[in-house]
Order: structure tokens, then sequence, then C-alpha cells
């Protein structure tokens, strides 16, 4: 088998789509890390959110992909092919090194690819976000947690499942909030997490998206904690679950007065009667 480069890659893949039977016997082989089988596929095409192989249609993230083989004798140079497989080495590094609690020396190759993939989806991304999160909570940075944290809220909300199934969950599996990311910080880090939640935009351009509203609802909760006085943001039928509880939060938060906390706390009860112990904790 030769190694495939990325010319090669990409004239293997017109030929196929167009039904040309010059490459028509021709099979991909990609070769995974760790102990896992190599993929077979007969096409395959790539981007941000990794090889995809057909006809199976399976999307491959970039950190698991060691090498792409072709059973024909093309053997072109693909720079893109190589540089993804590149940044697939990279990203697969920042992996194993944060599953083995070693977030320190992961980060720095995960903020090396963030620009390129925060606005991405896709199980490549899926890494990137929650390692960056990872990285940033075992470090104390609030500010830094916020922005990959609402790109795993995204993605998640899409279906896109945690890339660290081995590890404890950092995220709430029913809301998507984040109990290390309380909107009650102490006063000494309210502002960086208002600032980071204003700054904010992880959702792709033309859209708003629900983690835009995530954000916006605990920067009105931060202030109104520091007794800056807003109009409630109505809810939605529909609201994500994050949206949901921040706005029902929020109501107990301003409550005019006793009265009006007790209703907003019922409501709170009601919409999440069995409450894990973070969303307990912020209710009070």
């Amino acid at each position: 088998m030769m190694r495939v480069h990325p010319r090669g890659f990409a004239a293997f893949v017109v030929v196929v789509a167009s039904g040309l039977n010059a490459f028509a016997r021709a099979d991909f082989t990609i070769l995974l890390r760790g102990n896992e089988q190599a993929v077979t596929a007969t096409s395959v095409s790539s981007s941000l959110r990794g090889i995809e192989a057909r006809p199976a249609g399976t999307v491959i993230p970039w950190d698991m992909v060691r090498a792409v083989e072709v059973s024909t004798g093309v053997d072109s140079n693909d720079a893109a092919l190589n540089e993804l497989l590149a940044t697939g080495k990279d990203l697969w590094r920042a992996r194993i090194r944060i599953e083995r609690g070693d977030e320190a020396l992961a980060q720095p190759l995960l903020v090396k690819h963030w620009e390129r993939f925060r606005l991405n989806d896709g199980p490549t991304t899926a890494l990137v976000a929650e390692g960056m999160l990872r990285c940033a909570l075992a470090s104390g940075d609030i500010r830094g947690a916020v922005e990959p944290w609402l790109v795993c809220l995204r993605i998640g909300s899409a279906g896109e499942p945690s890339r660290f199934s081995q590890l404890p969950l950092v995220m709430d599996d029913a809301t998507g909030l984040l109990p290390a990311l309380s909107p009650f910080v102490p006063a000494a880090k309210r502002a960086d997490l208002a600032a980071a939640c204003v700054a904010v935009n992880v959702s792709p351009a033309g859209t708003a998206g629900m983690p835009q509203e995530v954000a916006a609802r605990i920067a009105r909760m931060v202030a109104a904690t520091d007794g800056v006085a807003n109009q409630l943001m109505p809810l939605g039928a529909d609201a994500a679950p994050a949206v949901r509880a921040l706005g029902l939060l929020e109501a107990i938060l301003v409550a005019a007065d006793a009265r009006a906390c007790t209703r907003a706390t019922a409501e709170f009860d009601r919409a999440f009667a069995e409450q894990p112990a973070y969303l307990t904790a912020w209710k009070l």
C-alpha cells in the first residue's frame, strides 16, 4: 500500500464520484491510533469534522487517525491531508495528556488549534472544546472556561457525545450547565465571568444560538448579584434545559419580595423535581 498525499487523495475522490474506472479497485485504509482496528473504504472525504469513510459514512475524528493509505500506485504530495494528520497528532497528544491528568501540558496543543475549530462541529471539535474546558477548570481559569463550555453546549445539544467518556463528567448531563461555573461566583471573580459571557461568540455566522442566550442570562445574573436591576427575560415554552434553569433561577434572584420568591422557587422545583446538588445550591 502507498501512503496517500493530498493531490492523490483528492484525485481519487473525484474519480470515484464521477464513476470512472481508473481507480475503481482502489481502496483506502485508515490506520487508527492505539489498538483500534483499521478502517477500509472505497472513498473518503476530509474536513475539520474528521475523515469520512464511505460507503459506511463513518466520520473518524482526526486525533484517532494515524495515517491514510491507498492500494493503488498514487503517490503525490497532498499538503492539505498531511496538515490535518499533523493537527490530529497534536490533538491525540493533548487527549492522552488530559486522560492522565496532565492538563498543563495538554493546553498549549489545544490552544494552538482553538481558533480553527471553535465555530465548527463534529467529533474533532468536541475533543478540542472539552479539552480546552477541562484545562481551564484544572487551572481555575473561570474566564477561560466560558467559551469552550458554550461550544460543548452547542455541539452537545446537536447530539455530539463527550470525547472523554472515561473521565468524570464536567457538565451536567441533563441540563448542559457547568457545575463549576456558578452565576453566583465570589465577588472577586464576577467581573471576569461577566466579561467572558458578554464577549463570547461561539455560534457560526448568521446564527444566534442557544449558547449565546445562556451566556447572556449568566451575565444578567452576575449583574443582579451585584445589585444591578434588569427586567426579567421571558422564557419560551421550548427553552433548552440550560436556558430554563437559568431563567427560573434569575426569577428567584430578582424576586421583589418574599412571596414572589416563594412562587419562583416553587416553579423551579416543579421544573426540576430531581435536582442535582449544584442546582439546589444555586437556588439557595
